[in-house]
């Protein structure tokens, strides 16, 4: 597939933080026009993006996974998304799904080529980390195998590539299912890794307040940090202005991995069984850790999601 940029048309489906820099990237950084190159469209009328995307060849889709009420991931709207889509697409799934999703995708809308591209953005500056990716991963189904490359020479490039790292020329794939269970281990080892810096600093406060020993977790994670092993990045217990794991992503994506991993635990035998029980235990001894450093606080979940810096203060002030 030889087609450039200016050869192939896009569609994005959903223009919320995920979908709103892949619209800026096309239309704003290589200049496509709206209604004859690019294809936009959101439900929420306030966005203003009503473009017919069954005009695209190729479609990101980039809507809503939301939480179940038992904490797993709702990939409904993203079925229905691919369900509207006539015709004969490169569909790229950019909303964060379980792993083995986009293979369920292509074998229930066979007519489609399906690829899963993660996005790995922060929220107080997703349209720079779209633009700078530390990583660009597009995994591929066996049928949209040979368009990966093709969708990765679209986007902007990283040092680490899938399927060609432009820097080496090294051939480097990674099936779809692989490229959905790098964006969750990311999520969930970024829960992990706050928590764990969380609970090096109650650690320091007991020997400080109970043995009365000289010890401040600030200097503690800037020798952590520095080892390139390590690294500084999520130990920085009051990022935020809160201590402990918040925002869109990391509170619902390790709730749900916790969940996906409890049903694959269903299907397998032992004695793998025991060492996934265990594994969710780990999982869920986090989110409880979290829950209760974030009461300490006065402050739930939802109050660490909504991202209304004035609601933690307000909270956290009340406690002193």
């Amino acid at each position: 597939m030889a087609e450039t940029v200016r050869n192939l048309t896009i569609g994005v489906i959903g223009v919320g933080m995920v979908g709103e820099p892949i619209r800026w990237w096309f239309e704003e950084k290589r200049g496509l026009k709206r209604n004859l190159e690019l294809f936009c469209y959101d439900t929420d009328p306030a966005r203003g993006y009503f473009d017919d995307y069954n005009k695209a060849d190729i479609i990101f889709v980039s809507v809503p996974t939301p939480p179940n009420p038992n904490g797993s991931c709702n990939t409904s709207i993203v079925k229905s998304v691919v369900g509207s889509i006539q015709g004969e697409k490169i569909i790229v799934i950019k909303s964060t799904v379980p792993p083995g999703t986009t293979e369920g995708l292509q074998k229930g809308f066979p007519q489609h080529k399906f690829l899963f591209n993660p996005e790995f953005l922060t929220e107080s500056q997703a349209r720079e980390d779209f633009l700078k990716p530390v990583r660009q991963i597009v995994g591929y189904t066996e049928k949209s195998r040979d368009v990966a490359l093709a969708v990765l020479n679209l986007l902007p490039a990283s040092y680490y590539q899938s399927p060609w790292m432009a820097s080496t020329y090294t051939i480097r794939r990674h099936t779809a299912t692989e490229a959905e269970m790098i964006k969750y281990a990311s999520n969930v080892f970024g829960a992990i890794k706050v928590s764990f810096g969380n609970m090096i600093c109650d650690i320091c406060n007991g020997l400080e307040s109970s043995e009365g020993l000289d010890i401040n977790y600030e200097n503690v994670r800037d020798a952590l940090g520095a080892d390139p092993r390590i690294g500084p990045a999520w130990l920085d217990i009051n990022h935020g202005s809160y201590r402990g794991f918040g925002g869109y992503c990391f509170p619902k994506d390790l709730r749900a991995f916790t969940v996906f991993v409890s049903e694959l635990t269903k299907k397998i035998s032992q004695p793998m069984t025991d060492r996934m029980a265990k594994i969710i235990d780990l999982f869920m001894t986090v989110c409880n850790y979290n829950y209760h450093l974030l009461l300490d606080q006065r402050l739930t979940i939802k109050d660490v999601s909504m991202h209304d810096k004035e609601i933690i203060l307000t909270k956290r002030k009340a406690i002193k």
